[in-house]
């Protein structure tokens, strides 16, 4: 698996976790590696945070290891691979250099992301969503999808889209703490808004099938 592939595995947006409690995200990991091995799909989803499953179904799940045989088999081979460190917020890294992030939801562990990638553009919320997880585990490839193609010049070096993104934090952690547990957006052709706070908006621009985030107030 290349490290490109490693990087695009992702879940869903969890919270940092603080302390430990229930099962312990060893034990998780190895849940969720032998679901992979046996395909099993029902397991997946619940072995997964809430944010996921409110996007997600089990049949979806299904349809990706239906179709992604091969990813998912190295998926499973590298989440058995020796763990060499677990911090209290529920990350595992691995011997490869894989990270494996986990959220402590209803009194148990659950992957937040590592795991099997579904990162969607075709919404705005999708667009907000995968954004957010993106900028947190710091995929600069899933984060240009984003970047509306006027733009898209100005961040071609990583240390470029590196820098934008360190100045513009302290928005995004305000945009994504402000922003209702079920945000509307307001779509007008092939632009979009979502409101959040005391009147602050996420502005979004459609380019072919995909939404984009033009500003981030």
């Amino acid at each position: 698996m290349s490290n490109t592939m490693r990087q695009i595995f992702a879940l869903a947006i969890g919270a940092t976790v603080l302390g430990c409690a229930g099962q312990q995200p060893k034990s998780v990991l190895s849940k969720y590696q032998q679901a992979l091995q046996a395909r099993n799909a029902q397991t997946i989803y619940k072995l997964s945070d809430n944010d996921f499953k409110s996007i997600h179904s089990v049949s979806e799940i299904e349809e990706y290891l239906k179709n992604n045989d091969g990813d998912t088999k190295s998926l499973a081979e590298l989440l058995g691979e020796e763990i060499v460190a677990t911090a209290l917020r529920g990350t595992i890294e691995l011997a490869s250099g894989h990270v494996v992030h986990l959220v402590h939801e209803d009194g148990r562990w659950k992957v937040r992301a590592g795991g099997i990638p579904f990162d969607r553009f075709d919404s705005p919320q999708a667009a907000l969503n995968a954004f957010f997880r993106a900028y947190r585990d710091g995929r600069l490839e899933v984060l240009r999808k984003l970047i509306p193609s006027n733009f898209a010049s100005r961040y071609l070096d990583d240390t470029q889209l590196e820098a934008h993104l360190e100045r513009i934090r302290s928005r995004v952690v305000a945009a994504e703490n402000r922003l209702p547990k079920v945000p509307k957006a307001v779509e007008d052709g092939e632009t979009a808004e979502i409101t959040y706070g005391d009147g602050f908006k996420v502005r979004f621009v459609k380019e072919g099938e995909s939404w984009k985030i033009s500003d981030l107030e």
